[in-house]
């Protein structure tokens, strides 16, 4: 049985796509649609697009903020989402990349604080192709899942879920200015790596000192090496990252051409980037020349070694912790790498034989563990309860939790002053 807020929000979603279907006419439905329900704030998405064709930066957001203050005031939600308009359309750049991306993707945009998730779509129109904005998710768990759509309407759940169901070969993912595209051959980009590119966004921004070497094993999707590539180039790093997966590096390699293309735009220099497919690159690179090392590897205990899973070992994370990161390590160097609690024992064992210090970066983040290949095996998640794995039987979508943090291991020199507190694995 529908309650009030479920028919509200549905008749308010009708309205608004009545007025997606004539945008030359009365605004007043979309007013209508803020009354109705005022937190679903698609209604402001679509005032904002009729209404950028007449007005541009601050005013449109005075506009955006007068239309909440007479018929959507008392919602918080919407009087944020307003603010986001205060200086121009947040969506500008990812309006105008509308015409690179995928016909019929979903796009996922996180804010910078990873508490909000916009589900957009690219349709065709007769001008080309043009945004759809399907609804907004505040404080989302993973990156995507149905099981945090519960306030979106039936129509909007059925776009979303079909859209997933198309795959990996037609989502992109946004976190910052970075627009990235996705492979069905491809792990990732997950809440995880998106938590580090959060961190590494602060780090690399208050870093002082040079930098003119940045590593990256395990490229995946390229969202770690693009953020640093925008971010670092006009210090003019030169970047080497390797990945065993051609299907990664193909896709890394998509994604750092519109990487560069935006620097083109921009007038910015385009930094030396070299790709690698040797899974001991590490190895290879002279002892000492590498300012900034970093990776997300696997961090899923492995039950069995004899079956390969994309998830799980912590081999990769050996290598980069104490057999070949700290050689590869200038002397101002730091290795920055992800430690969930499900392998903290380990991580912790291998700083203890580095030699290094690991100090946190970032806050750390409660995310569910929602593996299929792990909730699948009975065996294999028994063998992970411990304390790094956290059950709660109170949430009805996610029963196991784990959490993580970026670590950055620096030589015990460097490890003064750093602002953070020392960890070596006790």
């Amino acid at each position: 049985m529908k309650t009030p807020l479920v028919e509200n929000r549905a008749r308010a979603d009708f309205l608004v796509e009545q007025a997606r279907a004539q945008p030359d006419a009365s605004p007043a439905p979309l007013y209508d649609s803020l009354r109705l329900d005022r937190d679903w704030l698609n209604a402001y998405f679509v005032l904002a697009e009729q209404a950028s064709a007449r007005m541009s930066g601050a005013e449109l957001g005075r506009w955006l903020m007068q239309a909440w203050e007479e018929h959507g005031r008392g919602s918080e939600p919407a009087r944020r989402f307003v603010e986001e308009f205060a200086g121009g359309d947040p969506y500008a750049a990812l309006r105008a990349s509308a015409g690179t991306l995928p016909p019929g993707a979903l796009i996922l945009r996180l804010s910078a604080d990873l508490d909000v998730l916009d589900l957009l779509t690219c349709e065709p129109t007769e001008r080309g192709s043009a945004l759809a904005f399907l609804g907004r998710v505040h404080r989302p768990r993973l990156l995507c899942t149905m099981r945090d759509l519960g306030d979106f309407p039936a129509s909007k759940k059925t776009i979303v879920e079909a859209l997933l169901k198309r795959g990996k070969n037609h989502r992109v993912v946004v976190h910052g200015s970075t627009i990235l595209a996705t492979d069905s051959r491809v792990a990732g980009p997950a809440i995880d790596t998106l938590h580090c590119r959060r961190v590494l966004t602060d780090l690399v921004a208050t870093r002082d000192g040079g930098l003119s070497s940045v590593c990256e094993i395990g490229t995946g999707s390229g969202l770690l090496l693009c953020t640093l590539l925008e971010a670092l180039a006009e210090r003019r790093p030169t970047f080497v990252a390797s990945d065993v997966s051609e299907h990664a590096l193909a896709l890394t390699r998509r994604n750092l051409e519109r990487a560069m293309q935006s620097l083109d735009r921009s007038g910015r220099p385009r930094p030396e980037v070299r790709l690698s497919d040797s899974p001991t690159l590490l190895s290879e690179l002279a002892p000492g020349s590498v300012d900034l090392l970093l990776a997300n590897p696997p961090f899923v205990p492995e039950r069995r070694r004899d079956r390969f899973n994309a998830c799980a070992g912590t081999d990769m994370m050996r290598d980069i912790l104490v057999d070949s990161g700290p050689r590869a390590l200038s002397p101002r160097g730091q290795i920055c790498v992800l430690r969930s609690s499900l392998s903290a024992h380990l991580f912790d064992a291998y700083v203890r034989k580095s030699g290094l210090v690991a100090l946190p970066v970032g806050e750390a983040r409660r995310v569910p563990l929602d593996l299929r290949e792990v909730m699948g095996d009975a065996t294999w998640l028994a063998s992970l309860r411990g304390p790094g794995l956290e059950e709660t039987w109170a949430d009805p979508d996610f029963t196991f939790w784990h959490t993580i943090q970026m670590f950055c291991l620096v030589r015990p020199a460097r490890a003064t002053g750093h602002g953070s507190q020392p960890r070596n694995g006790q």
